[in-house]
């Protein structure tokens, strides 16, 4: 997304994503129920692409172990305790 993207875009932009998926779709005679699990990071100052990258990614596996089908912003909590424990 561009820098320009607010918070509340991304999540107009999640909600788009929902209900485009919503309710059942037809795939090769069966019926199926689509979802969609998302992840998304901020960009602070002097953040790299590849720390972004990171953090919407670990906001995505955040998102696929405890709200499968959800949206998780990415946030500090997320990221492994250095010694292993919380």
């Amino acid at each position: 997304m561009r820098d320009t993207c607010t918070t509340e875009a991304i999540d107009k932009i999640v909600r788009q994503v929902r209900a485009a998926m919503a309710g059942p779709a037809a795939c090769d005679g069966r019926v199926v129920e689509p979802i969609a699990t998302m992840g998304a990071a901020a960009v602070a100052a002097g953040d790299s692409a590849q720390t972004v990258r990171r953090n919407a990614d670990l906001a995505l596996y955040h998102a696929k172990e405890t709200n499968r089908g959800g949206f998780v912003w990415h946030s500090p909590r997320l990221h492994p305790h250095p010694s292993g424990t919380a």
